[in-house]
């Protein structure tokens, strides 16, 4: 972890590199977009590295930055093409390229694999860039994001009509949020707030992007570290079970802090542009992290925004911020660098109930709200606006996969049902509409073998309930994970309005697999 933090300019001793294993630490560097920066410092200060491990991450950058040349390009001829001569419209590209068009510096090239762009009108925008073959992919008006646009040549554009401003600490307590302090089955109402930047609220916050020449306008970095702020916790919030590598990337950081401290930068207009958007739980949240990771706080003296004075900074149950369940687990930042913990501590911190799943033809039965003798020891439970909410399911396995089938009373009209199966790096979520009989299913895994049977989904209604099965191939799990080992699975399942407005009764299951012989 402290070559990561160095890496990236952190106030850390100098690591001794000469027998690392190059090929994982390249992988790190990656995974923290981090190439450049480490280059960087290892020329400044004649740090000794090894000949190979130079040599692949020269060769590697050399990719990136040909890549961020051609999405610099490519958004400057969207911009020109959508707002021509009214500045009033242009496209506001977010993060990317933004830092090295405002510097030139090479330690500011980074991987980035999409454009994010915010727009006055995200139809005409669509629109307009189909003459550049970027075509729609999936559907459209996914909460902040309008559209996912994709070519061959230009990989993906993510066309926002806002950009959301989590908040949380004029809403909810740490106390309301300690999962110690709600045993048993927890009845929950603490939810994400947010605000939303618009376009207008950024257009006139473009400046021109000397250091990359041929890059269209983007913002002033007081404006981009707070968009950075609220990308960096979005990021984290969904994370509840951190990811191997790269849960928050340390470049991300970096940036922020380089962009603290170039010589424009205005401490008087940043303080009001946090105000303004409601930003100061998101500031907070990369100040604290800048001190804990990298040693200092990136914001300069002199600005009139206080200091962090503590580390409440909840996550999502959920993970996917629409509502939230927001829960604190604890605050370790260094397992957002490189993850150590195995996520059955992450279970234990949040509490859970350890469920026994043979491999059998006989599946054990869980619920939530039903008062049965099945019911869980552990949930974490909302209840219904409309009527009531109660969670009835069975857990089964087989050689082949395992089986999860989950039913609540069935979702008012105008409403949807939602299944999420979080194993940590594998990640899965269905979305049923019964007036129409659609049944949504995505996959956030980190990988998913392409070689193997897809995952198995149905739905129906039934009995008044709407159900919803799935059977999850274990090589899409990474593998059964056998007698004596325990698999943590946080299983979500609400009603929700349609269009991903406010949720009718949810619950999350954090459970304890323990897959075995019948």
């Amino acid at each position: 972890m402290d070559a990561l933090a160095w890496s990236a300019g952190g106030d850390v001793p100098r690591p001794t590199l000469d027998d690392v294993d190059t090929t994982a630490f390249a992988h790190a560097l990656h995974a923290h977009r981090l190439d450049a920066r480490f280059l960087h410092r290892v020329r400044v200060e004649s740090v000794r590295v090894p000949p190979d491990l130079v040599s692949a991450l020269t060769d590697r950058l050399a990719g990136i930055r040909a890549a961020m040349d051609r999405r610099a390009a490519l958004a400057t001829v969207l911009d020109e093409a959508t707002a021509g001569r009214d500045r009033s419209r242009s496209m506001v590209p977010l993060k990317g390229f933004t830092l090295l068009a405002l510097t030139g510096e090479e330690r500011a090239v980074r991987h980035s694999g999409d454009l994010d762009v915010v727009v006055a009108d995200p139809a005409g925008f669509v629109t307009s860039a189909d003459r550049f073959g970027l075509v729609p992919k999936g559907p459209r008006e996914i909460l902040d994001e309008y559209a996912r646009l994709v070519a061959p040549e230009h990989g993906m554009v993510e066309v926002h009509s806002y950009y959301p401003v989590p908040r949380w600490r004029t809403r909810t307590t740490p106390e309301d949020c300690d999962p110690r302090a709600h045993p048993g089955q927890w009845v929950h109402h603490e939810t994400l707030g947010e605000h939303r930047i618009l376009h207008g609220d950024l257009v006139d916050h473009l400046v021109e992007g000397t250091g990359m020449p041929g890059a269209p306008r983007v913002l002033r970095p007081e404006a981009a570290v707070v968009v950075q702020a609220c990308h960096l916790y979005g990021d984290y919030i969904r994370a509840v079970l951190p990811v191997p590598l790269g849960t928050v990337r340390l470049d991300e950081i970096a940036a922020v802090a380089d962009m603290c401290a170039l010589p424009g930068f205005d401490v008087a207009v940043f303080a009001e542009l946090v105000t303004r958007f409601g930003a100061e739980d998101v500031v907070s949240f990369v100040r604290a992290l800048s001190v804990d990771l990298l040693g200092r706080d990136p914001v300069p003296p002199g600005c009139s925004l206080p200091a962090p004075s503590d580390r409440f900074f909840p996550v999502d149950l959920w993970w996917d911020g629409v509502e939230g369940f927001l829960v604190d687990p604890g605050w370790r930042p260094a397992e957002l660098v490189v993850r150590t913990r195995e996520h059955e501590e992450v279970l234990a911190a949040i509490g859970g109930s350890t469920v026994a799943v043979p491999c059998s033809s006989e599946p054990t039965r869980i619920s939530v709200g039903a008062g049965t003798s099945t019911d869980l020891d552990r949930s974490v439970f909302r209840p219904g606006r409309t009527g009531p909410f109660d969670v009835v399911g069975e857990l089964s396995a087989d050689d082949g996969a395992l089986s999860v089938v989950l039913s609540t009373p069935a979702a008012a009209d105008g409403h949807m049902t939602a299944l999420s199966l979080n194993f940590g790096d594998h990640r899965f979520e269905f979305f049923h509409t019964a007036a129409t009989g659609e049944l949504r299913f995505d996959d956030y895994s980190l990988t998913s073998p392409a070689d193997t049977e897809p995952v198995g989904r149905s739905a129906e209604r039934t009995g008044g309930r709407d159900v919803l099965r799935v059977r999850i191939p274990w090589r899409r799990l990474g593998g059964c994970p056998g007698p004596g080992r325990g698999m943590v699975l946080l299983a979500g399942i609400r009603r929700q309005r349609l269009g991903w407005a406010e949720t009718d009764g949810a619950a999350i299951l954090p459970l304890r697999l323990d897959v075995g012989p019948a």
